[in-house]
């Protein structure tokens, strides 16, 4: 499946910079692998650093934190490259890799990383290497390291010790989804991480107290606890001769924690910019370097990848996906999940997004402002964008009118959770939309300043919680219990008169001057799109909270003619399980197919592309 070529085609546009505060950043590929290189501009050394991040939850979550990590390395003068491993993120897959097959990802990952820092190395200039990773990534850039003599340094951030505590850890969480799993010598899967016996036996035997690194070598370990194996480590290397230094973790707990909330989580990188800075010092002031943003293109199986910036100075970001040879001029547009990077939990976007190229689909995976890799607004770069309480449809508009660039005509955006209510929302204000793939919404309608914890509570049947009580098996989860209950009977009461009020609900009663009055909004903007002829599936799990939002607004209505509603048992709320992903994309592409529009044209060339981002 690993298919890829980097070109520089001479006389085309690069497209704008980002704003100037926001650091520059430039897609990157290297067999097969895609990823960013970031480069302030000035140079103050020959030291450059490689970011090998955790994989699942721990690559989600630190995600926007990061990308600014290296935006601010990179404006102290250390060029900064960050990437994804093979099959994770936008990377390609491995050629032959399954379940069954004997071939081993935990190899094939040391080797990217590898590759990463050769790659890093080649295109800044840097003699000097400075490895940085996160949990299992801390475990990746251990073991290279002591296979390479250009290591000027390790930081290690929450540092997996073990492989086996980290299987041990992910088996028992995908137990929890199903506790029916085969033994763990057997191979897991869950969410985007696919293990098969030979990845197993690989990261089993993974300790890094065994491993030799150079002598002298600057060692920082950020530790959120002390612990036996971290001691037992220290106590190793230093045994080889490492300036080992153990820092804390104040400031650096946003890159483990799931924000859906507020702007208030990004870390302070500032120890490990200092400890940076201490391990490499340099006068040496080799000034501005030229800048260029070349243009790249994936090869997925059966797929073309191409980057995209966008919307005002560029600042949004995308990647094109097209079917390799045959023609289309239909494009979905796929948008963040909650405040997960344009991947999805479990990678679902990047999956679906392959599939939709094999069925004759182009989509465009994209990155809301202060999401994944899209930076925000002018003056607020950094900042991390909010769940549900800005506006998306200006975002979906601009991916909108450089798809149209492209020479697409029809256009369907797929959501899911919070990204759900932003394509629908997207529709309303643009009429370009034809179809909405909208996968468990959560709420139709948005009251700002509103915590997710209490749309979940207004949506939660009574009986759900009630049997939630009878659960309790302790005196402390019964006072947590009991402490959300007030939420949860707020909650409720308001879905009662909400229920009351919206009884006899039709789109027919839209009507200008009088209907209007008696809809709620999430109703008028359903009526909207249903005159409007958008063709509509509304998927869920059967268990989904947002099927309470559904009764709430619109009672126990039959749906049809352009609007579809299916429950689908076992789908979770991310669908971030394989059965889940399965499930939900046949689904989609079922009413795609249903929904089609007759559409040829030819796909559009990486040139024309370029042409188009830097007009």
């Amino acid at each position: 499946m690993i298919a890829l070529s980097e070109t520089t085609r001479p006389g085309l546009s690069a497209p704008n910079d980002r704003h100037e505060t926001g650091g520059r950043a430039n897609p990157i590929t290297f067999n097969g692998c895609f990823g960013w290189l970031h480069d302030g501009g000035v140079r103050t050394g020959d030291t450059a650093i490689l970011i090998c991040t955790g994989l699942n939850h721990d690559a989600l979550n630190a995600h926007h934190a990061h990308r600014l990590l290296a935006d601010q390395l990179a404006q102290a003068g250390y060029p900064v490259m960050r990437f994804d491993y093979p099959n994770t993120g936008d990377s390609c897959d491995v050629a032959g890799f399954g379940p069954d097959a004997d071939i081993d990802l935990w190899s094939i990952w040391l080797a990217a990383a590898d590759q990463a820092a050769d790659t890093l190395r080649l295109r800044t200039g840097a003699t000097k290497l400075i490895l940085y990773g996160l949990r299992i990534g801390a475990g990746i850039a251990t073991m290279v390291a002591a296979k390479r003599r250009d290591i000027a340094g390790l930081i290690l951030v929450s540092p997996v010790i073990k492989g086996q505590s980290f299987l041990r850890q992910i088996w028992i969480e995908a137990q929890l989804h199903d506790p029916h799993l085969p033994p763990l010598e057997e191979g897991v899967r869950f969410q985007e991480l696919c293990f098969n016996k030979a990845t197993v036996r690989s990261i089993s035997h993974v300790d890094l107290r065994n491993v030799v690194l150079p002598v002298s070598l600057k060692i920082a370990m950020f530790l959120q606890s002390a612990s036996r194996p971290t001691d037992a480590c220290c106590e190793a290397w230093g045994q080889q001769g490492a300036d080992i230094t153990c820092a804390g973790f104040a400031g650096l707990e946003p890159l483990l924690t799931l924000n859906v909330e507020d702007d208030k989580g990004h870390p302070d990188f500032q120890a490990v910019i200092d400890w940076v800075r201490q391990a490499t010092p340099s006068t040496d002031h080799i000034g501005a370097r030229p800048y260029r943003r070349e243009k790249i293109v994936l090869h997925p199986e059966a797929c073309v990848e191409t980057p995209l910036f966008f919307g005002e100075a560029g600042q949004l970001f995308g990647i094109l996906c097209q079917p390799e040879r045959e023609t289309c001029k239909s494009a979905v547009i796929i948008v963040n999940a909650g405040r997960d990077p344009r991947h999805g939990p479990g990678r679902f976007n990047v999956e679906f997004a392959r599939r939709l190229a094999t069925h004759g689909v182009a989509s465009l995976r994209l990155d809301f402002a202060g999401l994944g890799d899209s930076t925000g607004p002018r003056g607020q770069e950094t900042f991390l964008s909010p769940l549900l309480d800005l506006d998306r449809s200006a975002d979906i508009g601009a991916a909108i009118d450089i798809l149209a660039a492209l020479g697409f005509n029809h256009f369907t955006a797929y959501g899911l959770c919070a990204g759900a209510y932003h394509a629908m929302h997207a529709a309303v204000a643009d009429t370009r939309l034809d179809r909405l793939l909208l996968v468990n919404i959560p709420v139709f309608a948005w009251a700002g300043g509103e915590r997710i914890d209490f749309i979940r509570h207004r949506n939660m049947p009574l009986k759900h919680f009630a049997a939630e009580l009878l659960k309790l098996n302790s005196w402390k989860m019964a006072q947590t219990k009991l402490a959300k209950s007030g939420s949860v009977l707020r909650g409720q009461l308001q879905r009662f008169a909400t229920t009351l009020v919206n009884a006899s609900w039709s789109p027919a009663r839209w009507i200008p001057g009088r209907g209007q009055i008696q809809m709620t909004a999430g109703q008028r903007n359903m009526a909207m799109l249903m005159q409007r002829r958008t063709h509509i599936l509304l998927l869920f799990g059967e268990n989904d909270l947002g099927l309470g939002a559904v009764e709430q607004e619109f009672g126990d209505r039959v749906w049809g003619g352009n609007v579809v509603l299916q429950v689908l048992p076992g789908l979770d709320h991310l669908i971030a399980h394989e059965a889940s992903r399965h499930m939900a994309a046949a689904c989609m592409l079922n009413f795609m197919d249903a929904t089609a529009p007759q559409m040829t044209s030819p796909t559009a060339e990486p040139a024309a592309v370029a042409e188009v981002e830097a007009a």
